[in-house]
């Protein structure tokens, strides 16, 4: 009877983890696709870009940037309207191997980034729209090993609505 049990409890465990992977947001869109290039990407060390570490009870620390890369991003659309980019974001997480490591409680990941894009529209039919990155960034782990993560919010120039597009890229050591 307990194997009975068991089995069964595999089952559906297996059935909630098919469940799972089928698409139930409207936040995502499967004609706009998401190129990097490079891809992967390296780093090499940076100077002279910095973040601030605000203190309460003793002075602010001022450090440079650890690492620094460059990328472009081309969104094609494949949709037969237009759609006009409204915003965009970057996350740089630390990695090992490819897999995100998530930082200990109190450890932060610092990161900032300049973006050049060429317009904020990308037209239907296969229109496409290509922005250069600068990301700077100093990780918890002092590694140069990231995943970097862009997402784009864009609304149909029919007013059907905005979706989100994402991908991510990997940083390499």
């Amino acid at each position: 009877m307990l194997r009975w049990v068991s089995h069964g409890v595999l089952v559906a465990a297996a059935l909630s983890v098919a469940a799972c992977q089928s698409p139930t947001s409207a936040s995502s869109n499967s004609t706009m696709t998401m190129t990097f290039s490079p891809d992967p990407v390296t780093a090499t060390p940076s100077s002279g870009v910095s973040y601030t570490i605000k203190n309460a009870n003793k002075p602010d620390e001022t450090h440079d940037y650890q690492y620094a890369t460059t990328f472009a991003v081309t969104l094609k659309n494949t949709d037969t309207v237009g759609v006009t980019i409204s915003s965009l974001i970057i996350k740089v997480q630390q990695a090992s191997g490819g897999i995100v490591v998530v930082p200990t409680t109190g450890d932060t990941e610092y990161y900032t980034f300049t973006s050049s894009p060429n317009s904020n529209r990308v037209e239907a039919n296969n229109g496409t729209e290509t922005s250069q990155f600068n990301v700077w960034y100093s990780l918890p782990n002092q590694g140069q090993e990231a995943i970097i993560t862009v997402s784009y919010t864009v609304t149909k120039d029919d007013n059907s609505g905005s979706f989100s597009s994402q991908g991510s890229l990997h940083v390499v050591p």
